[in-house]
């Protein structure tokens, strides 16, 4: 009996989700990926990108499902598991406040970084105004190579001529294949690209201290993130379940202690899925204690293996 009565609530739960899917309740969690391990392998480590993506869609999920709760407060079982998940919304939003679109931190992530980038932005426009006037100037146009500026080893420069080398003011930073072009970064400009160094390396800096907060604030709600795999994955199982008895027009069967098979207008469930529900053959089928054998007969491809099979996978 106990079997019997945990086969019923299976059919249950089973036939709630395919309810709640008619409802317009379907949350995506085919992509959804376990992030249990994470805590393992990285452990005391700062995660990337890629593993922050993972616990956003998990946290995302959590919250998605919390919405659903009230859609499906009169199904009993599937709410009950469904009140289960924990909702992160804190994570979501701060992964939100620290990525674009694109998966590129946000000049916004933190007060320090807006300010870091916005002082580079600025050096950069002062260095390009600078070497932009310096390409316009007669007396330094004859000893450039070429009329435009670059970089090299992340500093603009200015293609100069091998032998006006001399004659420009500033720092070598490279040459050509050739040594026909030097690049010269003009003195005028050094001031401006070493704070530009420095303002990147702390840049990076802040950046880091950003991901290690966040890793910190993620790995705080380890068992959290953990219990709610659990309860995503046994919702993705029984939604799965769902989605295929609606493809199959498939309704719960009547399970009993009794021992009788009593099948009408089965059809071949993946035949069904390949071809069509109205492209196969519906069959009736009965057998209990009083009839317990069924004897198939006919021609050749006249459906007596599909029939079998039909029952093999249906029950």
């Amino acid at each position: 009996m106990a079997e019997l009565a945990q086969i019923q609530d299976s059919l249950k739960i089973k036939m709630q989700a395919q309810e709640a899917l008619q409802r317009g309740v379907e949350p995506q969690l085919a992509d959804l990926q376990d992030v249990a391990p994470l805590f393992e392998e990285s452990v005391g480590q700062v995660f990337s990108y890629e593993e922050f993506f993972l616990f956003y869609q998990n946290a995302v999920i959590s919250c998605i499902v919390q919405g659903y709760l009230e859609a499906v407060e009169d199904l009993p079982q599937l709410y009950r598991i469904m009140r289960k998940v924990v909702p992160m919304p804190a994570i979501r939003d701060r992964f939100q406040a620290i990525f674009d679109v694109e998966g590129e931190v946000k000049d916004t992530a933190s007060p320090e970084l807006a300010r870091l980038r916005k002082r580079a932005v600025s050096l950069r426009g002062n260095i390009i105004k600078t070497m932009n006037s310096l390409l316009t100037e007669q007396s330094m146009q004859v000893h450039l190579q070429d009329k435009f500026w670059t970089q090299r080893e992340d500093r603009y420069v200015l293609p100069v001529k091998e032998a006006a080398m001399n004659r420009v003011p500033g720092i070598v930073q490279g040459h050509s294949g050739s040594r026909s072009t030097i690049y010269v970064e003009p003195q005028s400009v050094v001031p401006h690209n070493n704070e530009l160094q420095l303002i990147k390396q702390d840049e990076k800096k802040e950046v880091f201290r950003i991901f290690t907060e966040f890793s910190q604030q993620i790995r705080s709600l380890q068992n959290q993130f953990i219990h709610n795999a659990s309860m995503l994955a046994e919702l993705d199982f029984l939604f799965a379940c769902a989605r295929l008895g609606v493809q199959l027009k498939s309704e719960a069967p009547q399970v009993d202690k009794q021992p009788t098979l009593d099948l009408r207008g089965a059809r071949h469930p993946l035949l069904s899925l390949k071809l069509g529900h109205n492209q196969v053959i519906p069959f009736d089928l009965h057998l209990d204690d009083r009839q317990r054998i069924v004897v198939l007969s006919g021609p050749n491809t006249g459906g007596k293996t599909v029939l079998m099979k039909a029952v093999g996978l249906i029950t």
